[in-house]
């Protein structure tokens, strides 16, 4: 385990682990002092080999009901001058560089959404790889609301989930959808009851982690570049994957293991 001020890690069996917000009494409203937690948590679990799977989650009743009242107000202020605006910026940068590690990360991560995912609980949903949710929670980009925007990166993320025009709606109105919607508008892969829910995000990690840690690492890594790419980049892209996935034990046992059940059969 992994026990920071505002989230803990728990490693689990075969290669899945989770990640809970640990803010409860707040609905794991988020703060400076969790994202620089983010930040330290993913420094510490990304060099991990043992990880294939992250499922992230919020104890209690939430994922995260986004930005806490308190610290909004605490930053609350006129930026007068270059130089306010400058540490402002820099700030900002430090803030989300968690968000970014989560989004990099070379293992597979997975929102489990209950409660509330708001404002920059969405951002961390969206910064995740997959998403499975209740039907009744609530989700929103809501910084609008607040004269504010996403800044952690989802205005790169969401529309790359839901299409252009959806994200600009949910980020624009700063509307809130519930877990239902969601899944209907493909931000979410899997709807499921409150009492299902982690036992579905567990089932999910599992069949991916249960394959070749190099090859689920390696077709993350591909598809993040097909987004990217032209075609025959892609293509490069995943011949220079393939020849690693070739090389890994993993394959060496699944390929004689074949074999020999192919020999078996024609004997």
């Amino acid at each position: 385990m992994i026990d920071l001020e505002t989230m803990q890690f728990i490693a689990g069996e075969d290669g899945v682990g989770q990640l809970r917000l640990n803010r409860p009494d707040v609905l794991n409203a988020q703060n400076p002092a969790m994202w620089l937690d983010l930040t330290e948590m993913m420094n510490r679990l990304s060099p991990r080999q043992d990880l294939r799977c992250l499922v992230v989650t919020g104890a209690g009743r939430s994922l995260s009901a986004g930005f806490d009242g308190t610290a909004m107000s605490s930053l609350a202020r006129p930026l007068d001058t270059p130089e306010d605006r400058e540490e402002r910026r820099r700030q900002g940068l430090a803030w989300t560089e968690g968000f970014a590690k989560l989004s990099r990360a070379p293992f597979v991560t997975i929102a489990a959404i209950r409660g509330h995912a708001l404002g920059a609980g969405f951002e961390l949903a969206v910064a995740c790889d997959l998403r499975v949710v209740t039907p009744t929670a609530r989700l929103s980009a809501m910084g609008i609301r607040f004269g504010l925007i996403p800044d952690t990166g989802t205005a790169y993320w969401l529309p790359r989930l839901v299409g252009l025009g959806k994200a600009r709606e949910l980020i624009l109105t700063g509307m809130t959808i519930e877990g239902s919607e969601a899944g209907r508008i493909g931000l979410a892969e899997h709807v499921v009851d409150d009492a299902e829910l982690d036992a579905c995000a567990d089932r999910l990690a599992r069949s991916i982690a249960a394959h070749s840690g190099t090859a689920v690492r390696a077709a993350k890594r591909v598809l993040e570049a097909g987004a990217e790419l032209t075609f025959e980049q892609a293509r490069e892209v995943a011949q220079r994957e393939q020849a690693d996935c070739y090389s890994s034990a993993d394959f060496l046992r699944a390929a004689s293991a074949l074999g020999a059940r192919v020999a078996g059969s024609n004997s």
